[in-house]
């Protein structure tokens, strides 16, 4: 859950907590690294093995007053509980579908599991979309709304992306700010605390302005 931080009655930031979700070696790690600089698989085990076991976190800086903190999570059957923990009470979800494989497994259980969590807000993001042409794209576009709809993604922003080639990358920030950012009218009230002097923090709903 977002949440705004004041003090001496002006907004200071705004804060929130968005995740990957998405099939075991789909490029959910890989994204947020090229993203925040921050490779989330710092275990010795995920090293060896190549995927992400544990719960990754970094954060990225979406603005010079709204900062996003991103949980990495595992893609692999054998990690679902770990995924679950990671996705409760997040603001947005990046939703990861890999260009070469396409909806596998754990891509439709994820979006499962955030539907029953009542998440809000997503991304559907094709990464690795230098693999493929623009026929399978376009197919695979086709097939990911197919198996989005009547679910809290069935609206959302599908792109394609590519951290190897470049591709969108340089959209990906402004499009999660723009998804993010409530509108300035749904900003909680502040009346003051204790003459203006102490920070306040008011916390967003998880819903959709």
């Amino acid at each position: 859950m977002g949440y705004v931080l004041y003090f001496g009655g002006k907004l200071l930031r705004l804060n929130y907590t968005i995740a990957t979700a998405g099939h075991v070696d789909h490029g959910k790690t890989t994204l947020i690294k090229h993203l925040t600089g921050k490779d989330c698989d710092t275990h010795p085990e995920e090293k060896k093995r190549g995927i992400t076991i544990h719960l990754g976190f970094s954060h990225i800086n979406l603005s010079d007053n709204i900062v996003a903190g991103i949980i990495d999570v595992p893609g692999h059957k054998d990690f679902i509980d770990t995924m679950i923990s990671g996705i409760n009470g997040i603001d947005l979800v990046l939703f990861i579908v890999a260009a070469d494989e396409g909806f596998m497994p754990q891509t439709f259980e994820h979006l499962q599991i955030l539907n029953v969590l009542e998440i809000k807000k997503g991304l559907i993001l094709i990464t690795k979309c230098d693999l493929v042409d623009n026929e399978t794209l376009s197919l695979l576009e086709e097939d990911i709304k197919t198996n989005v709809k009547n679910t809290f993604l069935e609206n959302a922003t599908i792109t394609p992306i590519s951290v190897k080639s470049g591709i969108n990358i340089d959209n990906l920030k402004p499009m999660i700010l723009k998804t993010l950012t409530p509108h300035t009218s749904s900003f909680p009230s502040w009346e003051g605390c204790r003459g203006g002097q102490e920070p306040h923090t008011s916390y967003l709903p998880n819903s959709t302005p």
